[in-house]
């Protein structure tokens, strides 16, 4: 392993987006819940004058005025049901899914409980990152810069390599290559290649990324960083009853990048080498910041739908302007 340069080198950045958040954490709390397909849905608008639901009330909604859809577990995506749905397109399509609403509070959504999940697993995430930055109620960015030297100078680099290799997808794999070719919209909504894998699968490039790593500092932060988030995500998992997906690399954007490549209950490295492979066919939609409206802009503006073709178009545009 070569040896450290604190400060030389830049951070190790995980990334943990918590799995269909809102379902977990009614299933939390209603074990009736679990292994069966099941939707969160919003207080429907126009009901003033009903009286409030509690978190501890029966939220079940079996038929009337529902909300849209803000959460679906699993088991009801496989069966047709999206976010996009209202709860009483989601019965049509799955006439079994449950329906659960989110509390309401002087006739308002009341989003609390969800919000101290949230939190809760903010606090755990802290006790052993440098920082955290709670990016929505069901996402954390975090700096495990100095956990992943703890790990490199407590750890043989062997058994970092075996337990980074055994739990994480590399980010320029074949699967996620091809799973970065997706959507914003369908990664949102669930589609066919968010499936839990075996962990043979996820093999596929280690033994080459291990043997440069030997030479390369930068990948050895990188690797002890997965096994901090290997870890991390276990813990949420054994105390909380969450689980959740994880990204690591240099930086946030890369870090929420991969970790949305692989989902439910996954991770992925993103290391510097596998940025451009990466981004290529990745559509301009799946990065941070242009899934809307100056997506579009962008998108319009660059007549490109992917990130390799808007940064040809951007550098073209700039080498006529002459500023090449």
């Amino acid at each position: 392993m070569p040896p450290l340069q604190r400060g030389a080198l830049p951070p190790v950045v995980g990334f943990i987006d918590m799995d269909c958040f809102y379902v977990a954490v009614e299933r939390a709390r209603d074990p009736r819940l679990l292994g069966k397909p099941c939707a969160v849905v919003q207080y429907p608008t126009g009901q003033r004058g009903r009286p409030d639901l509690r978190p501890e009330d029966d939220r079940w909604r079996t038929g009337g005025p529902m909300g849209g859809i803000i959460a679906v577990s699993y088991e009801a995506r496989a069966r047709g049901v999206t976010r996009q749905m209202s709860g009483a397109e989601a019965k049509k399509v799955c006439p079994e899914v449950i329906l659960v609403q989110v509390p309401t509070a002087f006739g308002k959504a009341d989003l609390q409980i969800y919000k101290d999940a949230g939190d809760a697993v903010v606090d755990l995430l802290a006790s052993r990152c440098d920082a955290t930055e709670k990016r929505s109620v069901d996402e954390v960015a975090i700096d495990i810069t100095g956990a992943a030297e703890h790990l490199l100078a407590s750890r043989a680099a062997a058994e970092l390599g075996a337990a980074a290799s055994a739990a994480t997808h590399l980010a320029d794999s074949a699967l996620s290559v091809d799973a970065a070719k997706v959507t914003r919209s369908s990664a949102r909504q669930g589609h066919d290649k968010q499936q839990s894998r075996d962990t043979s699968e996820l093999a596929d490039g280690w033994e080459e990324v291990l043997r440069r790593a030997a030479s390369d500092p930068v990948a050895w932060r990188l690797i002890a960083g997965a096994v901090v988030v290997k870890e991390l995500r276990q813990q949420v998992e054994s105390t909380l009853g969450f689980t959740c997906s994880g990204g690591v690399a240099t930086n946030k954007v890369l870090a929420k990048l991969g970790c949305g490549l692989h989902k439910p209950n996954q991770q992925t490295l993103l290391l510097p080498h596998a940025a451009p492979v990466l981004l290529k066919d990745l559509p301009l939609d799946r990065l941070p910041g242009l899934g809307g409206d100056f997506g579009q802009a962008v998108k319009s503006r660059h007549f490109a739908d992917f990130v390799s073709a808007s940064n040809r178009r951007a550098s073209s545009y700039r080498c006529r302007g002459q500023t090449c």
